[in-house]
């Protein structure tokens, strides 16, 4: 399959181009879409009702089952901004299983480093999020933003703190529930936030944390304590 094709059709599964616009796409590439997809698929393609979310989603689905067992890594199916679970569907290990550290900064910053994938040669920003969250969040990166990282360790602002990490946390994924009312990993992570930031507030940190502000204040006293 074109290159080009494969890619514009990930972006669509991955949902990096919106349906409008992979509407348009798909009519002015008729002949290639033929060639790549076969007679049945590409007339499913230019029958379906874009503004209908069941049969977007099916054809999703669709196109996912036929290009992904050509992937010989997971990049094309990530998304430019992507959360990755920890373990349980495997996703995790089908995307580790190619991309490898490439550079690491100060270690106060445990959670953050860039990986490049040794298929593809992406560049990946990955936050590593293992206490509230159990999830990887992954950034594609430009070669010129990847280059300023290895060679003079220009990292971008958004994860630099672990408050930035856990706020993309709250957009993309769902906190974990906490059995152990003062589990370490929420302790750690208070102090955390608080390092990065003292004038936090309760209200705040409980919504990065996914807890009542009671807790987080029980929490607070019992560090003092």
């Amino acid at each position: 399959m074109d290159k080009e094709i494969n890619s514009a059709l990930w972006r669509f599964i991955r949902r990096d181009t919106s349906v409008s616009a992979f509407e348009a796409w798909v009519y002015a590439h008729e002949a290639a879409l033929s060639t790549a997809l076969g007679a049945e698929l590409h007339f499913k393609l230019l029958e379906m009702n874009y503004a209908d979310r069941n049969q977007v989603e099916d054809m999703r689905e669709q196109l996912e089952a036929q290009l992904r067992p050509a992937l010989t890594c997971e990049c094309p199916a990530v998304a430019d901004e992507d959360v990755i679970p920890m373990g349980g569907n495997g996703r995790d290990g089908r995307f580790f299983a190619s991309v490898n550290e490439s550079a690491k900064p100060a270690e106060d910053l445990w959670w953050l480093w860039l990986g490049r994938c040794q298929t593809c040669r992406t560049d990946w920003l990955i936050a590593q999020e293992e206490r509230i969250y159990d999830d990887f969040f992954v950034v594609r990166v430009t070669p010129e933003t990847a280059d300023a990282i290895r060679n003079v360790a220009h990292w971008p602002q958004r994860w630099l703190t672990y408050e930035g990490v856990l706020r993309t946390g709250r957009t993309l994924s769902r906190p974990c529930r906490f059995l152990d009312y003062m589990a370490p990993s929420l302790l750690w992570t208070v102090e955390d936030i608080r390092r990065g930031r003292p004038d936090i507030t309760v209200a705040e940190m409980a919504d990065l944390l996914g807890i009542e502000e009671s807790h987080v204040k029980d929490i607070l006293k019992y560090q003092c304590s």
